[in-house]
């Protein structure tokens, strides 16, 4: 058996450490995949808990839930008092919404589990709001992309 030289073992030392570097950036890679997938998971879960939490709101008042099913049929039902409770409603459910926004914008939340948070959202704002009510309350809110929203759900043309 012959002896190696030391340029023979740094070679084979040299060959090790490559493996060695490959297969510890490809767990760094997937450790990475799977931290990014739950701060994602993360983001939809904070959608779904400020969804359930208004929804508790009107199970705990029952003057609230009145008042939203008497402004889904007419808003000019609704008392002074019954429309600065619906206008708090719509503001909560909103900001929801804009935070949606902002951690897809963050990268925070992809695109595909965003998706049907937009659509949820857009669908609730046609049945909740009216072009006046958005003229009134637009300026509780800073994101472009949450007026272009609100704005195309309310539009006629949807």
């Amino acid at each position: 058996m012959k002896k190696r030289t030391l340029n023979e073992w740094a070679s084979i030392a040299e060959i090790f450490s490559t493996v060695a570097v490959v297969i510890s950036l490809l767990t760094v890679a997937y450790t990475i995949d799977r931290n990014t997938k739950a701060i994602s998971r993360q983001g939809i879960d904070a959608l779904y808990d400020g969804h359930r939490e208004l929804q508790l709101l009107m199970v705990a008042d029952s003057d609230l839930a009145f008042t939203l099913k008497k402004a889904q049929q007419d808003l000019s039902l609704l008392s002074e008092k019954e429309r600065a409770q619906y206008e708090r409603h719509i503001i909560i459910a909103l900001d929801i919404w804009e935070k949606g926004i902002h951690a897809e914008n963050d990268g925070l939340i992809e695109k595909e589990d965003i998706e049907p948070w937009h659509k949820f959202y857009h669908n609730w704002v046609k049945r909740h709001m009216d072009t006046e009510m958005w003229d009134e309350l637009k300026w509780n809110w800073q994101s472009p992309e949450l007026s272009s929203r609100v704005e195309a759900a309310l539009s006629k043309t949807d």
